[in-house]
């Protein structure tokens, strides 16, 4: 299966229009469609914002190997971490470890 066909399966298979992903991504629908269908190779220009905001490894794109692949909501999580400023990434990773935190003590008093 090439690189187009994996990435078209993954959108499919997540239910994710191509505008999804573009709009997401940062990347050209137009370009998209190309790199799904083959017609072209996608540069790491393309290739870089895809792994980043949808969390496909690059050895799944090569080699096929699904078992890094993250789950809808991951995925979810992971396109709005990125489109943060870095403070905001900051202050969301600060409360994310205090929601762990809160949720483990919790499970210590029940």
């Amino acid at each position: 299966m090439d690189i187009g066909d994996k990435i078209k399966s993954w959108r499919k298979a997540k239910k994710l229009t191509l505008k999804d992903i573009a709009d997401n991504a940062g990347v050209a629908k137009s370009t998209l469609s190309d790199i799904e269908n083959n017609k072209k190779l996608p540069t790491l220009r393309t290739l870089i914002p895809l792994v980043l905001t949808y969390g496909f490894s690059v050895d799944w794109l090569i080699t096929g190997d699904v078992s890094s692949n993250l789950s809808n909501k991951e995925i979810e999580l992971l396109g709005h971490y990125n489109r943060l400023n870095e403070d905001n990434k900051l202050e969301l990773l600060v409360r994310a470890k205090l929601m762990h935190e809160t949720q483990q003590l919790k499970k210590l008093t029940e």
